[in-house]
């Protein structure tokens, strides 16, 4: 039973963090593109590096506190639950996946 109350708290702070990753990845794309068009070559020493960092551990944290903001409540369809966990989900890996891509270099 305590678990369950810990969860919960913990999972009030993902609208709070929802937005943060969100916000990092844009930057991180659109430091990037702007690398690009200015004909400078590929770093990852670069601060898109270190905002896609930031972007795929908050997307990944907010994941997981959307989860646990989830557990037990009954309030919200049952569809759009399932539809935003596993979007949410699918965000979080591929932000992972990305910033695997991008820390190896391809």
């Amino acid at each position: 039973m305590q678990l369950r109350l810990w969860l919960e708290y913990l999972g009030r702070f993902h609208p709070l963090l929802v937005h943060f990753p969100i916000a990092l990845l844009f930057f991180a794309a659109l430091t990037e593109v702007t690398n690009r068009f200015r004909g400078r070559p590929f770093s990852r020493g670069g601060p898109e590096g270190w905002l896609l960092a930031g972007g795929t551990l908050s997307a990944v944290l907010a994941a997981a506190l959307g989860w646990m903001a989830a557990a037990g409540r009954n309030d919200f369809d049952a569809t759009d639950l399932l539809r935003h966990r596993w979007l949410g989900t699918a965000l979080a890996v591929q932000t992972l996946v990305g910033g695997i891509v991008y820390g190896i270099g391809l």
